[in-house]
């Protein structure tokens, strides 16, 4: 059986907390945005959703990253099904990344309630535009222009994970505390 598990080292050497980031992907959007994530925190492990089960693989971060998509300007299923079994790892901060392609609508408003009710506290959401891949709208973007905005998001990066390294912690009513 094929090993999922990506275990990122840091650069250099530092005393962060190590970070777990869970991901779900169809496209491969999420498997991206959670790798440049964890390269750019360093000292992180990406894990898929599907297929993972805490009683066969323990987790023993303190920060627990979610990466996924946007589905039908909602959390997808399977995310929904995940949260289940990360009230077992207790972590004492989660964040989210929802991938989209410019409409993120309420989707964390929704993980955070979910979260909730299941005695879990979302810290902070945020809001990455990525090139559409949604056939029924058109489909993929052209190459050399997705080439282009992909270069653009790992300066996003960089402030996103600076803004996760310092534990911000955010509330919102409506839609993510920023998008990167």
């Amino acid at each position: 059986m094929k090993n999922n598990y990506i275990d990122v080292q840091p650069s250099s050497p530092s005393n962060q907390t190590k970070t777990t980031i869970f991901y779900f992907s169809g496209t491969g959007n999420s498997l991206w945005i959670a790798r440049e994530l964890a390269r750019e925190l360093g000292n992180t492990e990406v894990v898929p959703m599907v297929g993972w089960d805490i009683n066969q693989h323990k987790i023993g971060s303190s920060v627990i990253g979610l990466v996924f998509p946007v589905h039908m300007w909602g959390v997808p299923k399977r995310v929904l099904q995940f949260l289940d079994q990360l009230q077992a790892v207790s972590p004492a901060y989660i964040f989210a990344v929802a991938n989209n392609a410019g409409q993120v609508s309420n989707t964390l408003v929704q993980l955070q309630k979910v979260m909730e009710s299941k005695g879990l506290a979302l810290s902070s959401g945020w809001s990455v535009v990525m090139p559409s891949n949604y056939i029924p709208w058109g489909g993929q973007v052209p190459r050399k222009s997705k080439m282009h905005f992909l270069r653009q998001l790992a300066q996003k990066y960089q402030i996103l994970c600076r803004k996760l390294t310092t534990g911000l912690k955010c509330r919102w009513r409506r839609g993510p505390c920023g998008k990167e």
